[in-house]
């Protein structure tokens, strides 16, 4: 028997030896190829490309069409100096005049309507100055208009509210009023309330940097409630310019976007076909820190929901980010954040770095990787295993008649005579 041993030996462990070399040699190949990896930083190219494309859509919405409203300007100024030239006066006398400010608002109005309609916003406004302290709380005349369906025209009006505005101006162009309507603006104060930031910002801006022209002092607003008012439930963005009339700041007019109709730009299906993925605008306040905009997705809602801001800790990979505290179930969630540029170099505003981040699960992004190297070193081990069994079985055959040749042997001249002869040549 000590012979036999030996003897298997001498076929099953050299064959053996090459089994082992031939399912270690994939298995060092695929760690050395680092597919893995190649394959995690693929799909993180993919999700921050779909970022960077939906930032670019919203940048280009943002920029181009949505601040167009810088060039009904120039019709409030045509319209402000027939008011001027009507009531022989000058521009400090209309500031503080009632009156001369409600002739111009009914004589813009009309035109202010249909740039609406044909405008992709969902709102439009005009605030005009009254000449006060902006520290202090005020009253101001303007008018506030409001699309319900900023994707569909029609041209009864009868898709827009109006929010601020004498009921003259309702009646002129047959708009009905909306439940928190008022006939003028209340606002607190410069500084007293976000959400009259829209306002005092580029005024502020306009009367502290004369000689700038207006376009380089449009303000785009985080999102807000008009005024607060606890019967209004409309969030929405805004950008406004200051008007400037013979180097006089006498109001802001601007355009604004609503948070629901801004979710449309950004789809979570482009990173995660089952949903599982979310958005946000947000505005970063440095650190890694990042006050919300507007955010929608289901994985948004999870690790962000009613926050304000967000922390992003370091770069997992590159353009992954890793956000604190962020973690559904077992699985952390990272970030990818794409910067938006909406202003020039040098405005007067805090805030002017806005970002599209989009969040992803870890699962997302490592699973595939995971599964495939998983899969393929299942596959190694398994047909090295099932290679070698079939080896041990071939040997084991091969050497069955070798070995009953032997047995035969050491019994002698009997057992040769009794043995059976085989088909080894």
């Amino acid at each position: 028997m000590k012979r036999k041993r030996s003897f298997l030996s001498i076929f099953l462990v050299p064959l053996m030896i090459v089994a082992f070399i031939q399912g270690f040699l994939p298995f060092a190949t695929l760690v050395v190829s680092d597919v893995k990896s190649i394959m995690e930083n693929n799909i993180i190219s993919m999700d921050q490309n779909a970022v960077e494309n939906r930032r670019l859509t919203l940048e280009n919405a943002m920029v181009d069409r949505w601040s167009s409203v810088l060039g009904e300007s120039s019709s409030v100024a045509e319209h402000l100096q027939q008011v001027l030239k009507d009531n022989g006066a000058d521009i400090d006398d209309f500031i503080a005049s009632d009156e001369m400010q409600q002739q111009l608002l009914e004589a813009i109005f009309p035109e202010m309507v249909l740039a609406l309609q044909n405008n992709t916003t969902s709102g439009l406004f005009l605030v005009l100055d009254n000449g006060k302290d902006m520290m202090q709380p005020a009253k101001y005349n303007g008018f506030f208009l409001r699309d319900s369906d900023p994707t569909n025209k029609i041209s009864s009006n009868t898709d827009i509210l109006l929010e601020r505005g004498s009921k003259r101006l309702a009646r002129q162009q047959n708009i009905p009023m909306d439940s928190p309507w008022a006939t003028r603006f209340k606002l607190e104060g410069f500084g007293y309330r976000k959400a009259d930031d829209f306002f005092y910002q580029p005024l502020k801006a306009a009367k502290e940097n004369p000689g700038v022209e207006p376009r380089i002092l449009g303000y785009w607003s985080p999102a807000f409630i008009l005024e607060d008012h606890y019967l209004d439930t409309h969030q929405m963005i805004t950008y406004s310019v200051p008007l400037v009339y013979q180097g006089r700041v006498y109001g802001v007019m601007g355009v604004e976007v609503s948070t629901r109709y801004l979710a449309t730009y950004v789809p979570v299906r482009d990173l995660d076909q089952g949903l599982n993925a979310g958005y946000a605008i947000a505005v970063s306040k440095g650190d890694g820190v990042y006050e919300v905009v507007m955010g929608t997705g289901s994985l948004y809602k999870s690790v962000v929901g009613n926050s304000s801001a967000f922390r992003v800790t370091g770069e997992r990979k590159e353009h992954l980010y890793e956000l604190e505290n962020g973690v559904v179930g077992e699985q952390s969630v990272y970030a990818l954040i794409s910067p938006m540029k909406l202003y020039s170099n040098n405005v007067p505003y805090e805030g002017t770095e806005w970002a599209l981040v989009g969040f992803v699960t870890e699962n997302s992004v490592f699973a595939p990787g995971n599964l495939v190297y998983g899969r393929i070193l299942t596959t190694i081990l398994v047909c090295s295993a099932v290679g070698l069994l079939m080896i041990i079985l071939l040997v084991r055959k091969v050497t069955r008649p070798v070995n009953r040749l032997m047995e035969s042997v050491r019994r002698g001249y009997k057992g040769l005579k009794e043995y059976e002869p085989s088909s080894v040549r």
